[in-house]
């Protein structure tokens, strides 16, 4: 094991190197009775604190997968796994006979426990997806609401990224993709033609909504003083323009690129009746939360341009990951292509 673990806020680093070395121990890679590496070496390798493979040695002691000797270091040690299998089984029939008693089927008895391993699962055995979409203010949000629902993990890719250098998609191995319905031909053509194995790869479609805090905020402007929409991208601002247009909205609106809007916010206090921003007040380092914060002070009123991805679209994502995941087993075939995380 050398590869250098992802310090995320996810996955603690020290459950990342367990898990590798569980996974190790399970292929065969590390055999039975084989010493493991020693802590400050592992350490060094790894470039992490001692002490965090210190808690990996002792969660895969804890696991049933390794025993340490003392004064001569942590093997791997397998030996107690089947009187944890035992204890296990005696807790899942338990759980099965207070279900039936319940009056819960066998098929269902069965789905519930399917589907609450597949909630559970490490980092590393999760199916990897790939969210591709034109708007940057909301490419991050989106991608992480999938990622949470869905029980994946998310890369998200600007379309114009893909459009200059498709093979990108190829850094990483994706069991799906998933993008807006505006750009899912685009996508699903780039996919089958660029991606290998992409002819059995799954592109699938995103409906996004907008809130209906946002429609609320939108429907209480009147007058005649413009509306500020603070925008980044100009995928965003035409966005943006489309549901404005829609909706009907009749006070003129005018587009402030992100980068002045702070100036142009302090010069023209009185200027505008409202200020529409992006959702997410740490993008571009921050700058949205400064200007939220600049509106407050001023009283001018503002309030983000929320989207979100629709829960139809989300119940078939999780229906097809769930599904999917189960076809493939536990992820040990995802391992052994490559897919990992530590």
């Amino acid at each position: 094991m050398n590869r250098t673990p992802e310090d995320n806020g996810k996955v603690p680093v020290y459950l990342q190197i367990a898990q590798k070395l569980m996974a190790e121990i399970e292929d065969g890679t590390l055999k039975e009775g084989e010493r493991l590496m020693p802590e400050r070496k592992l350490s060094e390798n790894l470039h992490v604190a001692r002490n965090t493979v210190k808690q990996a040695y002792e969660e895969l002691c804890r696991e049933g997968y390794a025993a340490t000797k003392k004064g001569s270091g942590t093997y791997v040690d397998t030996s107690r796994r089947a009187d944890i299998d035992k204890k296990i089984c005696g807790i899942i029939d338990e759980a099965i006979d207070k279900l039936a008693s319940m009056g819960k089927g066998r098929r269902e008895i069965e789905r519930m426990f399917m589907e609450s391993a597949w909630q559970r699962v490490p980092d590393r055995e999760r199916l990897k997806l790939a969210w591709i979409d034109c708007s940057e203010e909301f490419l991050q949000d989106t991608a992480e609401e999938i990622a949470k629902f869905c029980n994946v993990r998310a890369d998200a890719y600007l379309i114009d990224e893909i459009r200059e250098n498709p093979k990108i998609l190829n850094r990483e191995k994706y069991d799906l993709f998933a993008t807006t319905i505006n750009h899912h031909d685009e996508v699903w053509t780039t996919v089958k033609h660029v991606v290998e194995g992409g002819d059995e790869i799954p592109v699938e479609k995103v409906v996004l909504s907008v809130s209906n805090e946002t429609i609320s905020n939108i429907a209480k402007l009147r007058g005649e003083k413009p509306i500020a929409v603070i925008y980044g991208s100009e995928w965003y601002r035409f966005s943006v323009e489309c549901f404005l247009k829609e909706f009907g909205v009749v006070s003129p609106y005018a587009y402030i690129p992100i980068k002045s809007s702070i100036y142009e916010l302090e010069r023209n206090t009185n200027r505008y009746q409202a200020v529409i921003l992006p959702q997410n007040p740490s993008y571009r380092d921050g700058l949205i939360g400064e200007i939220q914060l600049l509106c407050e002070k001023k009283e001018i009123c503002s309030f983000p341009f929320h989207q979100y991805a629709d829960q139809g679209s989300l119940f078939h994502l999780r229906g097809l990951v769930f599904k999917r995941w189960l076809e493939e087993g536990t992820g040990e075939s995802r391992m052994d292509e490559g897919r990992k995380t530590v």
